[in-house]
């Protein structure tokens, strides 16, 4: 593979177009210093593109939504390319050709007041309820947990049999606009109690009146009949 990196743009091109013409095999990536150049690099078609500015404001714009994403970049620049390939793929699996959005949250009865209400029942929430579609649970939403930070502890690409905990702070990845998905089901009983147990529960006052009917109707005892 060739990467051309100069500070021109005119040289990474001709180093592109050259290259290119020895070899066309080869891997060819490419940084393209300036935005007027854009369409010139279009044209080229390497296969990969560095833009300093994009990366520049990718970079602080994923670590002003959450503190989590410079955990996690600083963890996996220690990791070795199998862990890298591993995240990549995960990732590409919800593609869109865009880049993941990503999101933060945090498991409090103010941030995910469902969750933590099941968790202060002693009942178990584990990270993959979150992945499912609160529509149809045997779907899993285009969404990945990319890490969960636990008192000093730091758990990357958690297991979803992982149990949350009240306290856990958590970093996602996945197609822009699904992470709502996981705030409402975070957020509403109804939806949180049909991602773990299958089962819809109806609320409302006229729910509530219903089953107070069904419930004195069941407890009624029937007429004696006379005997003749």
């Amino acid at each position: 593979g060739i990467l051309a990196t100069t500070s021109d743009d005119t040289d990474n091109l001709s180093i592109l177009v050259t290259a290119r013409a020895l070899n066309e095999d080869l891997f060819l990536g490419a940084l393209e210093n300036g935005l007027s150049t854009h369409e010139l690099f279009r044209a080229a078609a390497p296969d990969f593109v560095g833009q300093p500015s994009t990366v520049v404001a990718g970079t602080i714009l994923s670590r002003i939504r959450s503190s989590l994403m410079a955990e996690f970049l600083d963890h996996l620049l220690e990791a070795d390319d199998a862990f890298a390939r591993a995240v990549l793929e995960t990732l590409s699996c919800h593609g869109t050709g865009t880049p993941p959005e990503i999101s933060a949250g945090r498991i409090s009865p103010r941030r995910a007041p469902a969750v933590a209400r099941v968790l202060a029942e002693e009942r178990p929430v584990p990270v993959g309820v979150l992945l499912r579609d609160p529509g149809n649970r045997d779907r899993r939403l285009p969404l990945s947990v990319l890490m969960i930070a636990r008192d000093d502890e730091q758990l990357v690409f958690p297991d979803e049999s992982t149990p949350l905990r009240s306290g856990d702070r958590l970093l996602l990845a996945g197609r822009p606009g699904v992470s709502r998905r996981v705030t409402n089901l975070m957020e509403n009983d109804q939806a949180l109690a049909y991602a773990l147990t299958g089962e819809e529960i109806l609320q409302g006052w006229f729910w509530d009146w219903l089953q107070r009917r069904r419930q004195r109707r069941a407890g009624r005892r029937p007429r004696k009949r006379p005997s003749f």
